[in-house]
């Protein structure tokens, strides 16, 4: 990507296991700076965050994630891409 370009828009989701985890702050802020460092070197641009405190475990985990539900929803409709900090933040159920 050449300086004059701008960085491609992009969505962030962020999950947590458990409400203690929510409150401690640090996992969902750790995934959030892994995030931004990864778009900066990507050449993206974080324009809206989604977050879930949920497990990721189970077939029907996905419908239980309102978070999840809007990010999917959103990048259907605008065509930017959701990163992660890791494919077991989307989902446990590959």
């Amino acid at each position: 990507m050449s300086r004059a370009s701008k960085p491609t828009k992009a969505i962030a989701y962020l999950r947590v296991s458990t409400a203690a985890q929510e409150e401690n702050g640090a996992g969902l802020d750790l995934q959030m700076t892994r995030i931004n460092k990864f778009a900066q070197a990507a050449g993206f641009d974080v324009i809206e965050t989604f977050r879930d405190v949920q497990t990721g475990a189970g077939e029907d985990s996905l419908k239980k994630r309102p978070g999840i539900q809007e990010a999917i929803a959103r990048s259907k409709k605008t065509g930017y891409p959701i990163i992660v900090d890791g494919l077991d933040r989307f989902s446990r159920n590959t």
